[in-house]
């Protein structure tokens, strides 16, 4: 076992140097991951032109290319194709193709593929080279090979005609590629749609923070006032202990102690505060640098917080001169009244002299004040606009979740229509088998008829199939698979209809050649009868013709049955397998219709996704099928990169989705909450208590109190004693006659 682990981590270790060797060398990417299809319309065909350079790998010169290729020699990886656009000998586009209007809708490949970055354009050039794509078929084929030189083409459902004059189909392997242009353009939309979130969740969280950097400015101020009526204090409490006697003196300076303390422990408070501003300030410096770049840019300023530190320090200058003048004039006005106690005329006439000097000074303070403010009123209307942007990217982000919403509904109805699709094709698989078999037995009976058919020039002979129809009619047991080859070799025999006569040829009804058959085996039959009339008499050729006939019927009695007997088999087969299938269908659709719902409600939450998807499309019980989770606020992941509890999460929702398509009386779980936070025990409590309400008793095997706590009524099990044996005893407790307050 040990050495099972060693193996997968030196496997894993090695696989992310790999991944870090690429990342490093290569400066562009994949073709694919470079470029998209201007309209969904397009992709099977782009799918079908790009063929193997789908995956290629794009780099900027022929050096990287062989770097990794080396790299990758010596770490034994997977062979992968390059294309480097130093290297690579791209012709040029032909302009006469642009200019192609009769049939219409033709255009060249690489004009309906947007590409970013534009230098991967070249990587494109070459691999689509002068390639055309038509509306159907028919277009296709028309301006491939019926207009002047040839031309390479492609139609809309995947048809290609090369310049040589082969042409290549493969719709339905087409498709399953093509839709990787869809995953392409879903994962960019998640992606998208996970940044808007993250960018949404920081502009709250810096919302929040404003509100309390506000308040621990609020608290800052309210600490300066205090420390400033403090020190007030300290010298109005001076000036009284100079002359005060000794004993209110030490009163005195024991409460200007206290006072110091409390200053101290004021300032270390202040500091800590400071700390935790200039942490918070950091964070909002970012965050404004990213909003507002576009604002600074306008204004001619590098950041927002020179165009703050400007204003605020012209904010900060008034009002440090109000906060002066306000100091000043206390003073001024506690030395007044002192002054007057003393009855000082000169100190009051000088003092009032100051007192008018410094309400100048607060004249031009308020002034001042009043030009900030208008400033303050512009910064206000800024931080609206910075609202307003946030709510556009609230609104786009619910449109981006309803765009993901409308594309999942559409992968369903898409789904299903494609079900339907392989059940019509498995049907005419079915009928062109039989054609086949009846194509097979008519050859048979030609041969051993030895009747010379008519072929076409060209065409493969009879010779060819003598060695496979004779096993074939000898009785030899032919697998599928060398049947279909028979089937195969009988489709080169290309009979030649045109020695027929006129009217035969002009015959199209099924049933009336059945007819005209019949009329003419029963002409050969009568022709036979007559012809025996003129032979010479023969005993012994007589005898030997009544063997021979009789030991004919008797095998032709013989292959009639086995056939009847085949045919019959082969219907009965086909009956239970589309048994088989419409009830595996049937209970699939409505577990992969259920899961999702399911899944969001185990979550409690709308952005938790779920899918369940067959691999094996045309009989899906064949192989695996693909469950596939998005856990809330996460990316997609395989369901073996998820944690404990986003499995348990996500096995419960299939459980569940299963438990609904044929419920039982009741449901019994053992230890779903091993690996469950207490979070999501809540949540899984909450919804099996809402589902044994509604759907089936819940039996839930559970040692967590925050999960059994919410249970309908406890069964305990304890160990005893009892005439020297253990034994088990039963407790229960009914829990419905008490109030859920988490409920409430």
């Amino acid at each position: 076992m040990n050495n099972v682990i060693r193996f997968f981590l030196g496997l894993c270790i090695h696989l992310l140097f790999c991944f870090m060797m690429v990342a490093f060398f290569l400066q562009h990417g994949r073709l694919m991951e470079m470029c998209e299809p201007s309209h969904k319309r397009y992709q099977i065909a782009i799918t079908k032109v790009l063929g193997k350079y789908m995956d290629s790998i794009v780099c900027d010169s022929e050096k990287t290319a062989k770097d990794c290729i080396q790299y990758m020699k010596d770490q034994r990886i997977e062979p992968e194709t390059f294309l480097p656009l130093d290297f690579l000998d791209v012709k040029p586009v032909d302009e006469k193709l642009r200019e192609i209007s009769d049939p219409p809708n033709v255009h060249l490949v690489i004009d309906v593929i947007n590409c970013d970055p534009v230098i991967a354009k070249k990587a494109l050039q070459f691999a689509c080279g002068n390639a055309l794509v038509c509306d159907t078929v028919e277009h296709a084929r028309y301006v491939a090979y019926n207009m002047g030189d040839r031309k390479k083409t492609v139609s809309l459902d995947g048809t290609l005609f090369q310049r040589s004059g082969i042409i290549s189909g493969g719709a339905s392997d087409l498709k399953a590629r093509a839709k990787r242009w869809d995953e392409k353009q879903i994962s960019s939309l998640m992606a998208r749609r996970d940044a808007l979130h993250a960018e949404l969740k920081e502009q709250l969280k810096r919302k929040r923070k404003e509100a309390e950097l506000r308040t621990l400015q609020s608290q800052i101020n309210g600490l300066e006032k205090r420390l400033k009526y403090t020190q007030k204090d300290k010298e109005s409490t001076e000036e009284r202990l100079l002359s005060g006697n000794e004993e209110e003196m030490n009163n005195l300076r024991a409460k200007l102690e206290e006072v110091n303390e409390r200053l101290s422990m004021c300032q270390t408070k202040m500091q800590e505060l400071q700390i935790s501003i200039n942490a918070e300030k950091a964070k909002m410096d970012n965050v404004e640098d990213t909003v507002l770049h576009d604002f600074c840019v306008s204004i001619g300023v590098e950041n927002i917080r020179e165009y703050e530190d400007r204003e605020l320090r012209i904010a900060r200058e008034r009002d440090r001169k109000r906060m002066e003048f306000t100091n000043q004039l206390q003073r001024i006005n506690n030395q007044l009244e002192y002054e007057k106690s003393r009855d000082t005329q000169a100190a009051v006439h000088r003092w009032e002299e100051t007192v008018q000097s410094e309400r100048l000074e607060m004249d031009r303070c308020k002034k001042q004040e009043k030009r900030l403010k208008d400033e303050m009123e512009v910064d206000e209307i800024r931080k609206s606009v910075l609202e307003s942007q946030l709510g556009e990217y609230q609104r786009k982000g619910e449109h981006l979740d309803s765009e993901l919403a409308e594309l999942s509904r559409r992968l369903v109805t898409r789904k299903r229509e494609i079900q339907k699709l392989q059940k019509e094709l498995s049907q005419i698989e079915a009928r062109l088998e039989a054609k086949r078999s009846e194509r097979h037995s008519l050859l048979q009976s030609a041969k051993m008829e030895d009747l010379q058919l008519p072929l076409k020039p060209g065409a493969s002979s009879m010779p060819e199939l003598e060695s496979q129809l004779s096993a074939e009619s000898e009785g030899a047991d032919l697998n599928s698979e060398e049947m279909m080859r028979v089937y195969a070799m009988e489709a080169r025999l290309l009979l030649d209809y045109k020695q027929l006569e006129k009217p035969l040829r002009m015959i199209a009804d099924e049933k009336e050649v059945n007819r005209k058959a019949d009329e003419m085996q029963a002409e050969i039959d009568r022709m036979q009868n007559e012809l025996s009339r003129f032979q010479a008499p023969n005993l012994k050729a007589g005898a030997k013709l009544g063997n021979v006939e009789q030991r004919l019927r008797s095998t032709e009695a013989e292959f009639e049955e086995t056939r009847r007997k085949a045919r019959k088999a082969r219907a009965q087969f086909e009956r239970i397998r589309r048994l088989r299938c419409n009830a595996f269908m049937k209970c699939f659709l409505s577990i992969a219709d259920n899961i999702d719902p399911l899944y969001k409600a185990l979550s409690r939450n709308p952005g938790a996704q779920a899918s369940l998807l067959p691999t094996n499309a045309e009989e899906p019980y064949l192989e695996e099928l693909q469950f596939q989770c998005v856990a809330p606020g996460k990316r997609f992941q395989q369901m073996d990169s998820l944690s404990g509890g986003e499995k348990t999460i996500a096995a419960l929702a299939l459980s569940f989705a299963m438990h609904q398509y044929n419920p039982s009386p009741f449901f019994v779980l053992d230890e779903i909450d091993a690996a469950l936070d207490n979070t999501n025990i809540g949540k899984v409590a909450s919804f099996i208590r809402e589902y044994s309400r509604t759907r089936a008793q819940v039996i839930v095997i559970s040692l967590k109190e925050e999960f059994y706590s919410r249970a309908d009524s406890l069964i305990g099990i304890y160990p005893d004693t009892e005439n020297n044996c253990l034994v088990s005893r039963v407790l229960t407790f009914d829990l419905s006659k008490y109030v859920d307050t988490e409920e409430q």
